[in-house]
């Protein structure tokens, strides 16, 4: 009895113990378990740190120069290789030089005026009678405004030049026409007529101009009647015939335009009329239409005993001008001279302005302005102006 009983209680504690071991199973798990997941994570750090270190590997590898320095650069001497100022230089200095130079050579070449009264020269087998100065007097009559003006003194030299032209001492009459209008030719001929009645001769201003008369507005003499009146019947000679206010000058005017002015110039009236005049004065300054637009003029230079063509410089265009010269040679009119007009160097006499520096100085500004093309820029007097 005794052995049975020692031995069931043997087999009772070998079950106790098995039992605790089983209720210690699910904690032993839970530590395995978190072994197993530290275990994981130091595995996946040290494959990615694996991972990156190939791949610095293979960059250093990547960026490792492919050559090898032979012999290291000593700094023995210092020479600049570029810029290159000196060249820079130069070549700034032959374009500036240039382009100036080949801008003036390119308006020149596009330029379709006179510029230079040595064109005019070069363009006709025909007298320069006279350089007319710019006038810079505003007025339309400077002879008889300012007489002792440089442009005063310009159609004096050309009343000179006419005496030389003509040589006897009778009567004459002169026609003034040009190529366009705004040539200057209405001006010319108002002041020749004026320095020609301070002659003390009988002086007569005919205005022959029946399509564009300007004489009227320019001296302030009316017009209701005039040269077409006359030509017309429509008025006797001593209606038409206005005294000026200068002495020993006399003025007829266009009067009404007429609608035919080319066969009144041809009509019988103009011829008789013209005989008429002669026997009165002893100066007929006749101002005709511009011949580069009608041909009425022509009709009117048989009349005459010299033609002066006006030219206006920086106006007249250098084409038209040379064409119309090449017709009046083939027309063998005689007795046909050229006079230039608004001359700019003619203000350069040091008689007129003194001599003075300031004179000096101003006439080479207005020289290189002439040369730029600025010539709307008056320095003279610290303003713009239109020339």
């Amino acid at each position: 009895m005794n052995t049975s009983n020692i031995t069931i209680q043997d087999i009772d504690s070998r079950i106790a113990k098995l039992n605790a071991q089983i209720s210690k199973l699910p904690t032993t798990e839970k530590e395995l378990i978190n072994i197993q997941r530290k275990f994981d994570i130091n595995d996946d750090i040290y494959t990615f740190l694996l991972q990156r270190r190939s791949a610095a590997e293979i960059a250093r590898a990547s960026n490792s120069p492919d050559y090898d320095v032979v012999d290291p650069a000593k700094l023995s001497s210092v020479v600049q290789v570029a810029p290159k100022k000196k060249m820079i230089f130069l070549g700034a200095f032959f374009l500036g030089l240039m382009f100036p130079i080949g801008l003036i050579l390119l308006k020149d070449v596009v330029n379709e005026r006179i510029i230079d009264k040595r064109e005019v020269e070069k363009s006709t087998n025909f007298p320069l009678l006279a350089s007319i100065a710019r006038n810079e007097k505003r007025s339309m009559i400077p002879v008889s405004d300012f007489p002792k003006s440089l442009i005063s003194e310009s159609f004096r030299s050309l009343r000179t030049s006419l005496q030389f032209f003509h040589k006897n001492d009778g009567k004459h009459k002169f026609l003034v026409t040009s190529s366009f209008s705004g040539d200057g030719k209405t001006f010319v001929a108002i002041n020749l007529a004026i320095a020609y009645s301070y002659f003390g001769k009988r002086t007569l201003l005919l205005e022959f101009d029946l399509r564009n008369p300007k004489i009227s507005s320019y001296m302030k003499i009316n017009n209701t009647r005039g040269l077409s009146s006359y030509l017309i019947n429509d008025a006797k000679l001593e209606d038409i015939i206005q005294n000026t206010g200068i002495n020993n000058l006399d003025i007829i005017t266009s009067g009404e335009l007429p609608p035919n002015p080319v066969e009144l110039m041809a009509s019988e009236n103009t011829k008789n009329l013209m005989e008429i005049l002669e026997s009165i004065y002893d100066y007929i300054i006749i101002d005709s239409p511009p011949i580069g637009i009608v041909t009425d003029s022509y009709l009117l230079m048989s009349y005459s005993d010299i033609n002066i063509f006006t030219v206006r410089l920086n106006h007249t265009n250098k084409k038209l001008f040379v064409s119309l010269m090449k017709d009046i040679e083939q027309k063998e009119i005689q007795n046909f001279g050229v006079v230039v007009n608004d001359d700019e160097e003619q203000m350069q006499s040091s008689y007129y302005d003194g001599g003075t520096s300031s004179s000096f100085f101003k006439r080479k500004a207005d020289k290189l302005i002439k040369l730029m093309g600025l010539r709307n820029i008056n320095f003279s007097k610290g303003k713009t102006s239109k020339s």
